[in-house]
């Protein structure tokens, strides 16, 4: 694996989840919840918060 793949692969991981969080309906991604906050990551403890989604919209982090 090159240098690169590991950001690469969080980076991507971020905007795809960041898009979807964008997209559908917040009602079904907050299952009754106020707020919720998106997180990306790998097992080993690396993490990437997107931002906060609550009923209003979606805040980038």
């Amino acid at each position: 694996m090159n240098d690169a793949a590991y950001p690469l692969d969080l980076a991507f991981a971020a905007v795809s989840v960041r898009t979807l969080a964008q997209k559908l309906d917040r009602r079904l991604l907050l299952a009754g919840s106020p707020e919720r906050t998106p997180v990306v990551g790998f097992d080993n403890g690396d993490e990437m918060v997107i931002g906060k989604l609550h009923l209003g919209g979606f805040d980038k982090a």
